[in-house]
């Protein structure tokens, strides 16, 4: 749909000048390119427009899981959809370290004087928003404000008015832009001198959930090209080179795109879903890969990251503690992986785009936290505000980096990331890293600006070279980035291979041994292979790294391969070179002798320049034998004292280090502590959100340094604005209350304290007294029903519930009864089983003990008697007897349950009968004995239970 734009621009292209600034003829070609755009954008809309009516699709909507989809065009019949790619950034990529309060003070950037391109599908920021204070101005006139471009502006330029959502450049300032026709804007925005824009949405590409707004998946490939993979993952169409051309000649210009979050999207297989065919959207159950296959690899979504001139960014997980190693860096479940379908190194680098907490556009006060490599691109462009506002505060805002030199620069000092060493399809060059961007700027300002970073024009068919030193110290690095000129696409097709790099830069480095190093290699036939060295013959930017050099003088080549373009330039930048010593530093703060600190106490000393680090040393004496504390590896021209020896003099000093020497040591200052503020006790007992008596309640907490009495507060509120008690004398760590009330959570804190005033509390502990416990049980069986009444000693009581004991079971929950009814009735009672009771109250949060129980037994063979408390054997009667007598027995509670055995023998020993032979439940008993069938005589009846054992004599007389 673009090849005629394409072949005029690049005939323009060949006749601007070769090595200005931004020229006026750059500018008069950027503004001439945006008015070609804007009419073939215009028309191609209207088109799709059509189009998208036909097929009932609408041109702007917002499915239900919150994307923002917006018509942009059409190919070839195809609508083409952009979508905003939804999923604490400044620490991650290290951001906070160039900030004038992030801990560092080195270099004290804002993004002050920058001003950022935004464009955003769907909507802009809210523009009232207390984050911006009127640093946001829209250029293209759109109204409609959304969650996402309010959440993409402020991680680019929020103030901090909330903390956790401060912007990248906090002091910086946006234009924005609605996505549609954003080339022609960009082209435009960039002779007006936006030197970064920041594109947070890609085309729908592969597989997309709700598409047609009707919650089934819709599956975006064309069947005719391939019936399991979307043919657009990865290829270089006319759009890419449209941006690769326009991004060539607006030469100071950095295009942040997102890499897209389409990895692993796609249902189980055989899942019904939509289809475009001839046309006509169709329901199928064809199988067809996730959106990046099995792997996850090439699944770049949008043309405009697939070109070869715009930073691609994808998204890692927060590193919550900073960059600590390749292993601290975690990818997303969702980034888009490269490479591209000629084999191109993409995304370019990565970022923090899990959970960033930026505002919102629902009210001047909202904020949300999102995810995605919408996310992690603002970061990266608003990361960009700052190294700009550096090279402007060291150069002048006449002397900008370019665009190429600025994306080297960036992919240069990127932090390693991944399993293997160099480049990946995963995590491009690895994490971004302002503060080492921003210091390699220093350095180079210092060496006289023109060692470490350079700006380079090659003609064809011949060879740069540039000669630097290693001390062999340090690994020596070395990258270039190019603008290419834009490639050729092919038609329409699977993974096509054809290299769409068209002046291809070689990059080698000779060492003193005249050993040739490589630059970085990667197969994209085997993407998961760890990157080798070699010749580059696809990428736009190559980098060599000698790990261990050995020292002396090596000589950096760049060649440029014959072809018909004349020249073409480059940025160049170098590190691991030798460098002087460090200039000495001049110690700051606090002034010298400065008695009376208490922590947290800083440190503050002048910056040393050509230092990477700093060595502070601390210690109990001037000639630093007797050292506090020795830090050797500070980025910053400060320190802060989290925690300082009380009563002390101490001793400080500081010095700037590289990589190749050390500088000296600064003059020494001295200041005193005073005693140490106590620390937070440590709370012992109660126990959180314990369930202890109301009355005698024992408080116990750890001792605390320094402490010479103690602050206890209790209060009936976790703010403690009502409380229930304080006391400020207390010199034990332990303290008694005679009482409080009955049933409610009281919350508790204490403090240490000491001349130098009051430390932090202790972490809040609350615990819950009980409700006083109902008593005095008593009750009968009446009508067949046990009942019973207790004593009500609560009056904040909402229930008691009615436990209940049957046989050799525990007491389980088995009624309830609502506050001041002191009755119960049991109606299901069974007299034929001992049956147990107990009580207790409730309220919401709390709850009494149990009372005492009570028991009820009775059958139609035992009497309704106390419950026996010992065995009793009784006397049968009548005795004498004829035929018959009664043997009576009792049972105590403590054997409730053993087996019971009643026999009876004659006088010899005989035994003649078992009257009983069972487990017996505690109560008391009667069984008769019929001897119709025995003789006169004496006879013995004998009780045995567990261990006791019971005979009686008896005489039948017939």
């Amino acid at each position: 749909m673009l090849k005629w734009i394409i072949s005029t621009v690049i005939l323009t292209l060949l006749i601007l000048p070769a090595n200005q600034a931004q020229s006026v003829l750059q500018k008069e070609w950027l503004r001439k390119f945006a008015v070609e755009q804007d009419e073939y954008f215009k028309k191609n809309y209207s088109e799709a427009e059509t189009i998208a009516k036909s097929m009932n699709m609408p041109t702007v909507y917002t499915n239900s899981f919150g994307s923002i989809m917006v018509l942009a065009g059409h190919d070839n019949g195809r609508l083409i959809y952009d979508a905003t790619e939804n999923l604490n950034a400044a620490r991650s990529v290290s951001t906070d370290k160039v900030w004038s309060q992030g801990g560092i003070g080195i270099y004290s950037l804002s993004g002050a004087g920058q001003t950022l391109g935004l464009w955003e599908a769907g909507g802009i920021p809210r523009t009232t928003h207390q984050e911006f204070a009127g640093r946001i101005s829209i250029i293209d006139g759109t109204v409609t404000t959304s969650e996402h471009a309010t959440h993409v502006a402020g991680t680019m330029i929020a103030s901090g008015v909330s903390p956790t959502a401060k912007g990248m450049s906090y002091a910086g300032s946006i234009n924005g832009y609605n996505s549609t026709n954003d080339l022609s804007e960009v082209s435009t925005a960039s002779a007006g001198g936006i030197k970064v824009s920041s594109h947070s949405y890609g085309s729908i590409v592969g597989w997309r959930l709700d598409y047609r707004n009707d919650g089934l998946w819709a599956w975006l490939g064309d069947p005719s090209i391939s019936e399991t993979e979307d043919w657009k993952f990865g290829f270089y169409n006319s759009v890419s080179a449209s941006w690769d051309n326009m991004i060539r000649n607006a030469e100071n210009l950095v295009v942040a795109k997102s890499a897209g979050n389409d990895r692993g999207d796609g249902p189980s297989s055989g899942t019904s879903h939509w289809v475009l065919v001839g046309g006509v959207w169709q329901l199928s159950t064809t199988p067809r890969l996730i959106d990046g296959g099995p792997n996850g690899y090439d699944c770049i979504n949008d043309p405009r990251g697939i070109a070869k001139n715009t930073l691609t960014v994808g998204a890692v997980n927060d590193l919550i503690y900073g960059y600590t190693g390749p292993s601290s860096v975690s990818m997303s479940s969702f980034s888009n992986w490269g490479p591209t379908d000629d084999g191109r190194i993409k995304p370019d680098l990565v970022a923090n785009g899990i959970s960033l907490n930026s505002s919102t556009n629902s009210s001047n006060t909202a904020y949300a936290s999102l995810s995605g490599t919408s996310m992690s691109t603002p970061n990266v462009s608003g990361s960009i505000g700052l190294i700009l506002e550096h090279q402007q505060n060291l150069h002048g805002s006449a002397n900008p980096l370019k665009g190429y030199q600025l994306k080297s620069l960036l992919l240069h000092t990127c932090d390693e990331a991944g399993q293997n060493p160099g480049p990946d399809y995963v995590f491009g060059w690895g994490l971004l890293n302002t503060f080492s961007a921003v210091q390699l700027i220093s350095f180079n300002a210092h060496l006289g600006n023109n060692q470490l970073i350079k700006d380079v024009v090659v003609q064809q068919g011949t060879t740069y070279e540039y000669q630097v030193v290693s001390d062999g110290k340090q690994p020596m690095k070395a990258t270039i980035s190019w603008f290419d000129l834009p490639g050729t696409p092919t038609v329409a097709s699977l993974d096509p291979t054809n290299l769409m790099l068209v002046n291809d830069l070689d990059l080698t480095i000779i060492g003193p041994n005249q050993v040739t190093y490589f630059p970085w290699l990667l197969d994209p036939t085997n993407p998961l292979a760890a990157a080798t060295r070699g010749e580059n013959i696809r990428d736009n930017t190559e980098q060599v790294l000698i790990q261990n050099p050995i020292a002396g003088t090596y000589t950096i080549k760049v060649h440029f391969k014959p072809n018909s373009n004349q020249e073409q330039k480059f940025g160049l930048i170098v590190s691991g070179i030798a460098l002087p010593q460090p200039s000495t530093t001049n110690l700051l703060n606090p002034a010298n002798g400065t008695t009376g600190f208490l922590p947290p106490l800083r440190l503050e000393w002048s910056v040393s320049e050509l230092s990477h680090s700093y060595e502070l040393q601390v210690a109990y004496d001037s000639l630093f034998t007797d050292t506090y504390l020795n830090v050797d590896s500070l980025e910053s021209a400060a320190y802060t004292f989290t925690q300082l020896p009380s009563s002390r003099k101490l001793y400080w000093r500081v010095r700037g280090r590289n990589f190749s020497s050390l500088g000296e040591w600064s003059n020494v200052f001295n200041f005193s502590t005073s005693i140490s503020i106590p620390p937070a006790p440590q709370t012992v007992s109660p126990g959180l959100a314990e369930l202890i008596p109301p009355a005698n309640i024992h408080l116990i907490w750890n001792r605390a340094e320094f402490a010479s009495n103690y602050i206890l507060q209790v209060a009936v509120n976790a703010i403690y604005t009502n409380l229930a008690l304080t006391d400020s004398s207390i010199i034990d760590t332990t303290y008694f209350i005679d009482s409080l009330g009955e049933g409610r959570r009281y919350y508790w804190r204490v403090s240490g304290q000491n001349e130098s005033g009051s430390g932090a509390t202790s972490a809040p502990r609350n615990f819950i007294t009980k409700i006083y416990t109902p008593d005095s049980l008593s009750g009968s069986v009446i009508d067949g029903k046990a009942v019973f009444n207790w004593k009500d000693n609560s009056s904040i009581e909402t229930k008691y519930m009615i436990l209940k004991k049957t046989g050799s079971e525990g007491f389980v929950v088995y009624d309830s009864v609502n506050s001041n009814v002191i009755t119960y009735t049991d109606q299901n009672y069974n007299p034929a089983v001992l049956s147990e009771y107990a009580i207790f109250a409730k309220n919401a949060i709390s709850q009494s003990d149990t009372s005492e129980s009570i028991k009820f037994l009775g059958t139609t063979s035992v009497e309704d008697k106390v419950i026996p408390t010992e065995f009793v054997l009784s006397q049968n009667y009548p005795n004498p007897f004829n035929p018959s007598t009664i043997i009576e027995f009792a049972i105590p509670i403590d054997v409730d349950g053993e087996i019971a055995i009643l026999k009876i023998f004659d006088i010899l020993g005989n035994e003649i009968s078992t009257l009983a032979e069972e487990g017996k439940s505690a109560g008391n008993y009667k069984i008769s004995f019929d001897a119709k069938n025995l003789s006169s005589g004496i006879y013995f009846y004998k009780l045995s239970v567990g261990k006791y054992s019971s005979i009686k004599k008896m005489i039948l007389v017939r």
